[in-house]
């Protein structure tokens, strides 16, 4: 069982490895580039790199963090995993790439036990460790094990232990909680454990640090009661939806169990998302969420169907003419959402949703007291958005500010309470009464 998540390890049928982004990497023209040009594809719009004999894992190309931290994940071996086991090649080639591969690893180790390697924040950046992990432990089940030595099998478990540790390091500093990187660190240090420490005591305890670091994270990520993403961004939260769906499958299909209904907060998560949702993939641009903002279906797409769907997101979706106990004003005060939908016209009609928070979550920006509002789906009183291009001081500076929001300003920057008071409903119509006072003023 293969899906575009995780992939059934070739050296065991019972163990399911993550293979990340890998239909970012898995294109047949990267793999022509890598097998004829020795190029790989690092990132996003950076010009493929040329990899080849001396290795150079210190090089900086593009002189950009971002390109760094994605060449130290060594994500592009997803490349050359898809293009060794979707083709059919000569035993020649085949053994030939295979060797070259081997060689390209066994380098990469060479590098991180330098000196020099040992604390850089580059190489040991969370997110490369993590992705590094799981695609590390992917090409050695699916084709390094058997041509390795058994001093050469010893030296790669020192160097996975190595990243099991930095990562549990991570885990322990409690820096990633709210962030969705605490689910990459989960699997890569998963895989690790399935791959190479599978029914040993120290990898029971890699297991047993997914599983509560997984449980803490959701606890962290989700207000429980109303599944509201606290990274108060709505294209966050359904990202996190989807990343989460994806890991629970993954954890299901290597038999590893959690004490929580996962299924019932997708459900509730779900519910929210079709309600702010104006027309169908269409994000209000509230937090780190680009203005007029249509995500890719996929990450929808399998919460359209059970069993994440009940009466009143069926009705949202348009699947259903029961409304079930939806109201014109739904409260979500816990992470500050206020949402007013006219149910009567629920394509045509208005959506409007009001912030009410003191919070600012990991994705959020101070938007307390500001609102947007759509008409038939259609932006009427709108926002800039964001985040735009994280590193950028504009985002910083203006696009996570009250600058940027339908708010009050009161001063900038902007540091004040914003309490919820009054909430009043009934037949076509919600009020809620907020407080926003300027604490640079007490």
């Amino acid at each position: 069982m293969n899906t575009p998540f995780f992939v059934q390890s070739a050296s065991n049928a019972n163990v399911y490895l993550r293979a990340p982004e890998l239909e970012v990497v898995a294109k047949p023209a990267l793999w022509q580039e890598y097998r004829v040009h020795s190029k790989v594809f690092v990132r996003g719009n950076f010009p493929l790199t040329l990899l080849q004999v001396p290795f150079q894992w210190d090089m900086d190309p593009a002189s950009d963090p971002t390109w760094k931290l994605y060449f130290h994940s060594l994500y592009f071996l997803g490349t050359v995993y898809h293009g060794l086991t979707t083709e059919d090649h000569a035993p020649e080639f085949f053994q030939a790439q295979v060797d070259r591969l081997r060689e390209m690893v066994l380098s990469y180790f060479d590098f991180l036990e330098q000196p020099q390697t040992a604390d850089s924040p580059d190489v040991w950046d969370d997110h490369a460790a993590s992705y590094r992990s799981s695609y590390l432990s992917l090409v050695y089940a699916s084709f390094l094990e058997p041509l390795l030595d058994a001093v050469e099998r010893d030296r790669y478990l020192r160097v996975m232990q190595m990243h099991a540790e930095k990562i549990i390091a991570f885990m322990d500093s409690g820096k990633w909680l709210l962030s969705n990187h605490t689910i990459f660190q989960i699997e890569g240090l998963l895989d690790i454990a399935l791959n190479f420490f599978r029914e040993t005591l120290i990898g029971e305890s890699y297991i047993n640090k997914a599983r509560r670091t997984f449980l803490e994270h959701v606890d962290a990520s989700v207000t429980l009661k109303d599944g509201t993403s606290k990274e108060h961004a709505c294209f966050y939260h359904v990202f996190w939806m989807e990343r989460v769906r994806n890991h629970y499958d993954f954890l299901n299909a290597n038999g590893i169990e959690i004490d929580m209904d996962m299924v019932g907060l997708l459900k509730k998560m779900n519910r929210f998302l079709w309600l702010v949702m104006p027309r169908k993939g269409l994000v209000p641009p509230i937090g780190d969420t680009k203005y007029n903002m249509f995500v890719n279906e996929k990450y929808y797409r399998a919460f359209m169907e059970d069993p994440y769907l009940d009466d009143e997101t069926a009705f949202l979706i348009g699947q259903s003419q029961e409304r079930g106990n939806l109201q014109y004003l739904t409260d979500f005060r816990r992470d500050g959402y206020f949402v007013f939908r006219d149910l009567d016209e629920n394509d045509t009609g208005l959506l409007s949703i009001f912030l009410a928070k003191d919070k600012v979550g990991p994705h959020g920006h101070i938007d307390g007291g500001s609102f947007v509002t759509f008409l038939g789906g259609t932006p009427f009183f709108t926002d800039s958005g964001g985040p735009f291009k994280y590193r950028n001081p504009l985002r910083y500076h203006y696009f996570q500010t009250q600058l940027a929001h339908n708010t009050l300003i009161f001063s900038h920057p902007c540091k004040y309470q914003n309490t919820v008071g009054q909430i009043l409903q009934g037949p076509g119509f919600g009020i809620v009464v907020t407080e926003l006072s300027d604490l640079r003023k007490k």
